[in-house]
């Protein structure tokens, strides 16, 4: 999915022209937080079908904003800065590779199938229709959660504006020696 967001950023949104930012206060991060937690805690206490894509996006709340508060690239500083590309090649992305990772399974000898509470009686390959709607999100969600870790072990990065983010040690590494930190 990152790889398929990298090509996008720096093909199809190459030129993506700034949006006005989007600006959210200290007190608006921490109420994305908590709605985040609780999105994330709240499916596992109390089950309900209803509540199961309230997960797609838990995450994303949870997270960005404290890769945000913590200096790190988030989706929240992108908006601040008017840039919406990141945003945008990665829903892209999730969308794309959802629909191949769908083909592929459609066609495999063992494969996923699935049950939704609503609306799974419609399917396109093995998905139902409705479920599509949850691959942009997970991209999303996979990159905010790639640089919460990454941040745990990691020094600050150096780019910022990639999918990818790299720091100096391992920018150093592949200029003199060919390869990252070990």
């Amino acid at each position: 999915m990152f790889l398929t967001a990298q090509l996008l950023t720096v093909t199809a949104f190459k030129k993506l022209r700034r949006f006005p930012p989007l600006y959210l206060s200290r007190a608006g991060l921490y109420l994305m937080i908590i709605l985040g937690a609780n999105g994330a805690i709240v499916p596992l206490v109390y089950f309900s079908a209803w509540l199961a894509p309230v997960i797609w996006l838990a995450f994303i709340f949870l997270l960005d904003p404290i890769n945000y508060l913590r200096g790190w690239p988030s989706i929240i500083g992108d908006l601040q800065q008017g840039s919406y590309r990141r945003l945008f090649a990665l829903l892209s992305a999730g969308g794309i590779c959802g629909i191949l990772w769908e083909f592929w399974n459609y066609w495999a000898l063992s494969k996923w199938t699935y049950t939704v509470p609503y609306f799974g009686s419609v399917n396109f390959f093995e998905m139902p229709v409705l479920g599509y709607l949850g691959f942009p999100p997970f991209a999303v969600e996979s990159w905010v959660i790639y640089i919460f870790f990454r941040s745990l072990l990691s020094e600050k990065p150096l780019e910022t504006g990639s999918i990818w983010i790299e720091s100096l040690k391992e920018r150093v590494g592949k200029i003199f020696f060919g390869v990252g930190p070990k």
